[in-house]
């Protein structure tokens, strides 16, 4: 349902009562909780930019933005292939209306773009957007993970994690869970297994199979994100990123964020 909202929401946004049917939405797919119960939901990239809406709808929500560094996020739409790019491409029609670079393409330029110059400017909308989300709410609402760092220690990251829901739960428990077989499982491939190990080993083999391409698209997404003011990092480890104001202004918090941005 969520998705259907997000599918549509870049022009239903402005209609009358539409924050109100969302309203209503998520009162629909809530449930209460228990004492001492935390929902905590993984949302799909696709309904992302629903976020500053659902943050202004409930005042208690905290988000958690998990990412991966622009080279990662190349690596892995190559290392799928077709599947890959298609999903890239995919991305780009959603977020081109929804989450919009600073920045305008022609037709023809926007034709000439490969499937890589296309992920990067999906990695860059994302970064951009939650860039924008971070700073309004400020860290008390809203932190960063990179999937890398997460990787390198998940006990930890899990135990920062749980600090910033106020789940309680001791580093001894964080650090059984880590080491138990919801992360031995592939996330998106149910009985396939998965290591931190395998994950690099098969980045890394696409970074060799695609090389110059990577390279290439790397040092264009940096001149656009230079052009268009995108952040190419999200910052810290659950905390703000360093080129963010860890201050959070006093201010009516607007839904809409006015996250329009001039495409000139």
């Amino acid at each position: 349902m969520l998705i259907s909202f997000a599918e549509h929401w870049s022009n239903a946004r402005q209609t009358p009562g539409a924050l109100n049917a969302l309203n209503i939405t998520l009162d629909l797919l809530s449930r209460p909780t228990a004492p001492g119960e935390t929902q905590i939901i993984k949302a799909t990239t696709a309904a992302n930019h629903l976020l500053p809406e659902i943050l202004h709808l409930r005042p208690d929500v905290k988000v958690l933005v998990m990412y991966s560094g622009l080279d990662a996020f190349l690596e892995s739409v190559t290392r799928r292939d077709f599947g890959g790019r298609s999903f890239a491409r995919q991305m780009h029609q959603t977020f081109t209306d929804a989450i919009p670079l600073d920045i305008s393409f022609t037709q023809q330029e926007q034709m000439l773009h490969t499937d890589t110059q296309i992920a990067a400017l999906v990695w860059l909308m994302q970064t951009a957007f939650f860039a924008q989300i971070q700073r309004y709410y400020g860290a008390d609402r809203v932190r960063t993970l990179s999937s890398a760092r997460f990787l390198a220690a998940p006990a930890n990251a899990l135990a920062n994690a749980g600090a910033f829901f106020e789940l309680d739960a001791s580093p001894e428990q964080w650090a059984e869970v880590a080491d138990g077989p919801v992360f031995r499982e592939h996330a998106k491939e149910r009985g396939r297994p998965f290591t931190t190990a395998t994950h690099n080993a098969q980045l890394a083999h696409a970074r060799n199979a695609h090389t110059r391409e990577l390279q290439v698209t790397e040092d264009w997404a940096q001149q656009i994100a230079a052009r268009c003011g995108a952040p190419l990092s999200l910052g810290g480890y659950l905390d703000v990123a360093r080129y963010l104001s860890v201050r959070t202004e006093s201010r009516r918090r607007d839904p809409d964020l006015k996250l329009s941005r001039r495409r000139s």
